[in-house]
């Protein structure tokens, strides 16, 4: 399943209401916050293609990518939708989309924090190289010298 699909299974009503606003292109914001959390998660400006992504990530990204279009549904329920309505002597409530999202923000913070582990986990297995080559010894200075140990000795940087 895309990345994009899982998004939409989120929120599925409140992404209808924002694809079909005339004031922003939702897309283009879905694209942008997807982009945004597979970076969150891979931490490097180089991420695979979807294919590549495991399904635990997959997941992750998604809920995250929600999480940063939580604020473009809170800003379009707040300016297009009524939380009350007072008719002749008769009060009418409606259903209150923005207390409802905030919970789903709590809800996915909460998911996102207690999967990272996982997550990260998937995507450095499915990156770690199927047999690991030992790199050829390099002359310095007349020594043999093994770049691999060279650089443990350095330590991290």
């Amino acid at each position: 399943m895309a990345i994009s699909d899982l998004v939409t299974a989120v929120f599925p009503i409140t992404e209808a209401k924002l694809e079909s606003a005339v004031e922003f292109t939702y897309a283009t914001l879905k694209a942008n916050a997807i982009a945004r959390a597979k970076r969150a998660l891979y931490r490097t400006a180089t991420v695979p293609d979807e294919d590549d992504i495991p399904e635990v990530a997959q997941y992750w990204i998604a809920d995250r990518a929600v999480l940063f279009l939580i604020p473009v549904a809170k800003d379009f329920y707040m300016v297009k939708e009524r939380l009350a309505d007072s008719k002749e002597n008769a009060n009418i409530n409606y259903y209150d989309k923005v207390a409802e999202l905030d919970g789903l923000k709590t809800e996915l913070e909460a998911a996102c924090k207690a999967g990272l582990d996982d997550a990260l986990d998937a995507i450095d297995a499915s990156s770690a190289p199927e047999a690991v080559k030992s790199a050829p010894a390099v002359s310095t200075a007349g020594l043999l010298v093994d770049p691999t140990q060279r650089a443990f000795a350095r330590g991290p940087r």
